[in-house]
């Protein structure tokens, strides 16, 4: 005997209308039957009447217990890391402030060594602006080498002299022993005898 049926009325989004055809089914009614038969089958089944694999559902429970596991430990970890990542930069904060404070103290020092710099680049343009003109100092410069060249030439005269002196008065104290010499001999030739006035020798 055929099985009662009973006609029913509903309304659906086209966009799920669209897809019944595509998804296999021969008619609209086809469709809607079987979406109410899954709806009170019973849960332990598939839509096919087979068994559902809750061992295999537990084992894929048990892997992701085990995946949310490890992922705890290295959450855990990463946490541990960005604690240590957190002291390092409080550490590397410090080190920046030390270094900050010591390159102001150098830029404090450079400036005052540009000041000093500045200064004593003043002072020598002005003593470069003080200066005597090159082609006046030229000319000192060969007045001072002509200046020292007759300079020796006066030591070297003044040497001459001297030695000149030395042999006059070298000429000077022979001539004087000679003399002498003459004068005691004569003494000794003629102790009473007087020479004439004209007579010489």
């Amino acid at each position: 005997m055929p099985e009662e049926k009973r006609k029913i009325n509903c309304w659906i989004p086209i966009n799920l209308y669209d897809k019944i055809e595509p998804a296999g089914y021969e008619s609209v009614t086809q469709a809607v039957i079987e979406g109410l038969q899954r709806i009170l089958e019973d849960p332990q089944e598939d839509t096919r009447g087979s068994k559902v694999d809750i061992e295999g559902y537990l084992q894929d429970i048990a892997a992701l217990t085990s995946e949310n596991t490890q992922l705890k430990k290295d959450l855990e970890g990463y946490q541990r890391i960005r604690e240590g990542y957190k002291r390092d930069m409080g550490g590397y904060k410090k080190d920046l402030e030390w270094i900050q404070k010591d390159l102001n103290q150098d830029i404090t020092g450079y400036k005052e060594d540009i000041k000093a710099l500045t200064t004593e680049n003043a002072r020598l343009k002005d003593n470069l602006a003080k200066a005597p003109d090159l082609g006046e100092l030229l000319q000192l410069q060969a007045r001072y080498e002509e200046l020292e060249k007759h300079n020796q030439t006066l030591k070297g005269e003044l040497e001459k002299a001297h030695q000149d002196k030395e042999i006059i008065q070298n000429h000077y104290d022979n001539y004087m022993r000679q003399m002498q010499t003459l004068i005691n001999q004569k003494a000794i030739e003629a102790p009473g005898e007087k020479k004439k006035w004209w007579k010489f020798w």
